[in-house]
């Protein structure tokens, strides 16, 4: 569903959210074209959610996670440490995340995190001038929607901003953008925004969760 936005102002600074950006020549073309035009945005940080992804400590997300989350019972935030390690198990598998993505966009704040609670965890104390984040993945109708990180679990988080970019941030199955159609038939509500960009419309704070849980 699409709905008019009464007000957009740009932020300063913006996060990406990578959503199964695994190594794939075939999407090579699609990888390089987001990241000419993600050097338009003042990126601040970068949060990687990628399934199936090889345990590899070349891979910066990787070694950014298990650098900074540790297995650490009874201690101030141990249930976060658990989480974020424990899901980084769970999704383990065979696949890499595009060397395209990594060598431009990751940095050594780059993260892998696969959970509502670790995602504003680590947006809390480390990114807190970041309330809006781009989605840069596959595909539009499963793993951006559903997956670990995807848009119904985005969609509960009312502090935080979603935005994707069509033409550039996101692919179809068929390694197309989606539609306007596409994006006006989804379960999901989208505001336009400036540069042919969708907001999400996230659940107001009382609906079912705050983010001020398990902080």
């Amino acid at each position: 569903m699409i709905r008019d936005v009464v007000r957009y102002k740009a932020p300063p600074v913006w996060g990406v959210l990578c959503i199964d950006i695994w190594q794939d020549d075939t999407n090579n073309e699609f990888y390089q074209n987001a990241l000419t035009q993600l050097a338009q945005y003042p990126i601040a940080g970068v949060v990687n959610c990628t399934t199936n992804i090889v345990i590899d400590y070349s891979d910066k997300s990787i070694y950014n996670t298990l650098k900074n989350y540790h297995w650490a019972a009874d201690t101030i935030n141990s249930q976060v440490n658990d989480n974020a390690l424990f899901d980084l198990i769970k999704n383990a598998g065979e696949c890499q995340t595009t060397q395209l993505i990594h060598d431009k966009l990751f940095d050594q704040q780059t993260v892998h995190l696969s959970r509502r609670e670790t995602f504003i965890h680590q947006g809390h104390y480390y990114w807190p001038e970041i309330q809006d984040w781009i989605i840069l993945g596959s595909a539009w109708g499963k793993c951006v929607h559903y997956g670990p990180l995807g848009v119904d679990t985005l969609v509960e988080m009312p502090n935080h901003r979603f935005h994707i970019f069509p033409d550039w941030s996101i692919q179809t199955e068929d390694k197309q953008p989606p539609t306007t159609q596409q994006i006006h038939d989804d379960f999901f509500v989208w505001a336009p925004i400036d540069h042919g960009g969708y907001r999400l419309i996230t659940r107001a704070k009382n609906h079912k969760w705050t983010e001020n849980q398990n902080n």
